[in-house]
């Protein structure tokens, strides 16, 4: 080697060289142990094969239209043609052909260059140019614009099967959220952030009780052994009974408290709650598509695997306490022994979570939370129709809430009045004190109780806005928890019917004037009481005067409501699918403008500028990632917005009744403001809605921006906006139309 060296030859193996080949046996070693744990790893992984399968769904809404609009390349985009397969085929033939021919002529005018620069500077197409890349780029470049797949060109069926993969990604995730949604699994996992909804699902405070429990049932033997020392007979001992219904004291007079389990799975009704409409017998909210019989046959039996749970926790707690309080001395505690009470906890919590999942797959397997034919349908029409079941999702999300919450563990804490214990038994007990909170403020005016506000002032119109708009919105995403595109839906509809309602009874007073003589008719009844109600000293009356008042700024007051009612009642519940139907739009558009623009990328590959590929071309190879991943993410983005909504909704109501507070003081907040309050809510829900809606072309924009160039859904975003103001318009003129209805109707013929 060094008489090579001494010769002007380089070494073979130099220091550089041994770098490189060490780098790249590394890279090689961490791929290779990257593949070896993936497919340890992950069972029943996504394989090319499925992805194509799923891709060719014959009743797959987008395939149908792909094939449609392009005909056989829409279908299959390799199959070669004899001649143009559909009208755009024959469009982009011609289109294709052109660009081909302007194409061969730049590599003609390249060659030439190459050639002279070859002669002239006595390399291989000269040193601006890369004899490595520039071969490369002109036969891709050549070979992908030639148009024989039936006039399409070869990057333009590349860009075509990227984007029928790209429907197969979307369909193997649509099919997964309704087969997880079929087998009990709701966007949003039960009890949500539905906070004061007692349920049956052990925590924390439950282990406490249980700790306290038998604290307690230590405390009362150690001492009643004691007592029984210095007397002939020995007192029953205590202890902690597991029956069918929770856990009691036992064995001897002395109340150690008890958690009851109460299981109403077979009674609660499981529609999502309409509020005012379910208490007065209306029903609420319901979704025939939603299978709620299965969902209550479900509840039941893991109703049942929560008491069981119950009774195993007392089981690991029981010895935890045992060994806790024969530490204790007269002065001198152990510390509280958290750490095992939560070891326990998470262990028999873990064993709960496999026996529910187990019961679930086994009703899974048998049953369905959507009706089997719904079930179909969903499937049948392939991603693209994810939008128009949003209902569908959110009802069963909401019903499972409330199966969750359908059996609750109620709490009563030892009651030591009973029984007194020395100061050496009860200490350890008062180590383990429960502070009470501290009751509500009341209020009362007119003869009426309410609660102060947040902030502890009172104000009766403020409690009573709040309390008419929880009991309109509450519990529509299941118990505890709020879903602001079917609470908005109910406060549109109250108020519109309400607003129908004083048309109907200003008919109805109309009517009864023709038949003022018939005072048994019951028109004539009607128009009495109107009468006696208005009548006063030569007309002017305090209820006729207040009626005339009343009456002249009413119709103002209604316009308000059919304005803000149509807003909540029509446009809102339509958010969902119509920010859908716009990310579909901007989608369709994507694909076209990939079609047109493959030919512009193959043409790009033309340039002898750089290294590589160059970088006009870098755009088209993101693109096809677009094509890729665009209906994949659209879908995530879907069920991600469905999931946000609901709990930002939850928390905006949970916090209204303090936010009001705070801005409105201890003012009356009367009928007036209530309408600006109620306003106000639109306007947050909408942009909540609409902006958590947002993120289903929003997801895609941002995650395929980060492969480094942006590819923003312009024409989704317009659409969306489009709708908005249309809706809007839509909604202030049919509040004109209404208040000329209401006007013309309060005239005096």
């Amino acid at each position: 080697m060094n008489t090579l060296m001494n010769k002007g030859h380089p070494a073979i193996l130099n220091h550089k060289t041994i770098k490189h080949i060490v780098l790249w046996a590394l890279f090689l070693t961490l791929l290779t142990a990257s593949f070896a744990a993936l497919s340890q790893s992950v069972s029943g992984g996504v394989t090319y094969s499925q992805i194509q399968t799923a891709a060719s769904t014959s009743g797959d809404v987008s395939r149908v239209m792909f094939e449609r609009l392009l005909g056989p390349f829409g279908k299959d985009p390799f199959t070669t043609f004899s001649g143009a397969g559909s009208f755009l085929a024959g469009l982009f033939f011609v289109f294709n052909a052109i660009l081909f021919a302007i194409g061969t002529a730049f590599v003609g005018y390249h060659m030439v260059s190459a050639v002279a620069n070859s002669a002239h500077e006595g390399e291989v197409l000269g040193k601006r140019m890369n004899s490595l890349w520039v071969p490369i780029r002109f036969s891709t470049g050549i070979f992908g614009m030639l148009p024989v797949f039936g006039g399409f060109s070869l990057s333009q069926a590349i860009m075509m099967m990227c984007a029928l993969l790209g429907i197969g990604t979307a369909n193997l995730i649509s099919t997964q959220a309704i087969t997880q949604n079929a087998q009990y699994q709701g966007v949003i996992a039960p009890p949500g952030i539905a906070p004061g909804v007692q349920s049956s699902a052990v925590d924390s405070s439950i282990a406490h009780q249980i700790a306290m429990m038998n604290l307690c049932v230590l405390s009362y033997n150690k001492y009643a052994n004691l007592m029984g020392s210095d007397s002939s007979s020995s007192p029953d001992a205590a202890f902690i009974a597991i029956k069918n219904d929770g856990l009691y004291t036992a064995g001897a007079p002395m109340d150690c408290g008890s958690i009851v389990f109460t299981d109403t799975s077979s009674t609660v009704d499981y529609r999502s709650n309409t509020g005012v409409l379910q208490s007065i017998g209306l029903g609420g909210f319901r979704n025939n598509a939603v299978d709620y019989e299965s969902i209550k046959e479900m509840a039941k039996s893991t109703s049942k695997i929560r008491m069981t749970t119950l009774g195993n926790l007392q089981n690991e707690i029981a010895p935890i306490m045992t060994e806790w309080f024969s530490g204790a001395a007269e002065e001198t505690f152990p510390p509280y022994p958290g750490e095992k009470l939560s070891a326990a906890l998470k262990k028999v919590s873990e064993d709960e979570m496999s026996a529910v999942k187990q019961a679930m797959t086994a009703a899974g397997a048998a049953n369905s939370s959507v009706k089997g034919n719904i079930e179909s349908s969903m499937m049948n029409g392939g991603w693209m129709t994810m939008g128009a079941w949003y209902s569908t999702f959110a009802e069963v999300n909401s019903a499972l809430q409330t199966a969750a919450t359908s059996s609750r563990l109620d709490v009563a804490p030892p009651d030591f009045s009973k029984t007194k214990l020395p100061d050496t038994v009860s200490k350890p007990l008062l180590s383990f004190a429960i502070k009470k909170q501290a009751e509500p403020q009341t209020c009362g005016a007119l003869m009426i109780k309410y609660s102060a506000n947040a902030i502890g002032n009172c104000s009766i119109g403020q409690s009573f806005s709040t309390f008419l708009i929880e009991k309109v919105v509450s519990n529509t995403g299941g118990e505890g928890m709020i879903n602001p595109v079917i609470a908005s839906k109910n406060i549109g509809d109250w108020m519109l019917t309400a607003v129908a309602g004083v048309i109907v009874g200003k008919g109805a007073l109309m009517v009864a004037e023709k038949f003022s003589k018939m005072p048994l008719n019951p028109l004539g009844l009607i128009n009495a009481v109107k009468n006696y109600a208005t009548a006063g000293d030569s007309g002017g009356g305090f209820l006729s005067v207040l009626a005339g008042g009343t009456s002249k700024i009413a119709p103002y007051i209604l316009l308000a409501m059919v304005s803000i009612g149509i807003v909540y009642a029509v446009y809102i519940p339509f958010v969902p699918y119509l920010t859908w139907f716009s990310g579909l739009v901007s989608y369709i558009a994507s694909v076209i403008e990939g079609l047109v623009a493959a030919q512009v990328w193959s043409f790009s590959h033309l340039h002898t500028d750089g290294e590589g590929m160059g970088q006009k071309t870098e755009k088209g190879y993101v693109y096809i990632l677009n094509m890729l991943l665009r209906p994949g993410l659209m879908v995530i983005g879907f069920f991600m917005a469905s999931g946000i909504v609901t709990l930002l909704g939850t928390f905006f109501f949970q916090q209204f009744a303090t936010a009001l507070a705070n801005v409105q003081g201890d003012t009356v907040t009367g009928p007036l403001i209530f309408i600006g309050i109620v306003g106000v809510v639109m306007i947050a829900l909408v942009s909540l809605i609409q902006t958590a809606f947002n993120l289903i072309y929003e997801v895609p924009d941002r995650v395929i921006a980060w492969f480094g160039h942006g590819m923003e859904a312009r024409l989704a975003k317009e659409m969306d906006s489009k709708v908005e103001g249309d809706s809007k318009s839509l909604a202030r003129w049919t509040s004109q139309s209404t208040g000329n209805v209401i006007g013309n109707a309060s005239k005096p013929e």
